[in-house]
């Protein structure tokens, strides 16, 4: 009988730990966080819009919200961001919501289309 390799019995020893692993977190059931108040920081953490990464977002009013739709067509054509981002949690925004981004240095701004996700 050929001698086992200590490499053969750690890999197997590891795979049986992911499988159990994989096994405690299958059974609960996560549920959604829901978003918190509008310009709200979370406890604990700091105000995201005043990083100096971060390019300065804001929610499009309904009637520009028209005006980006008969321009550039239907919102399903749009780039999505979603629920779960940071920035989209701190601003409040809800599905069906336009992000306008505006980054320094440039001219056009981009627009995001608030999906559901997570």
């Amino acid at each position: 009988m050929p001698a086992r390799s200590k490499r053969s019995s750690s890999v197997r020893a590891s795979s049986r730990r992911r499988a159990a692993a994989k096994k405690r977190v299958g059974s609960k059931k996560i549920k959604p966080r829901r978003a918190p108040e509008a310009a709200a920081v979370e406890p604990g953490g700091f105000d995201l819009m005043s990083h100096v990464l971060v390019p300065r977002h804001e929610i499009v009013p309904p009637d520009e919200r028209e005006e980006l739709i008969r321009r550039y067509g239907p919102l399903k054509l749009f780039p999505k961001i979603l629920t779960t981002d940071p920035v989209v949690r701190q601003l409040g925004a809800k599905p069906g919501d336009v992000i306008k981004i505006t980054r320094p240095g440039e001219r056009v701004p981009a627009y995001r289309v608030v999906v559901r996700g997570g």
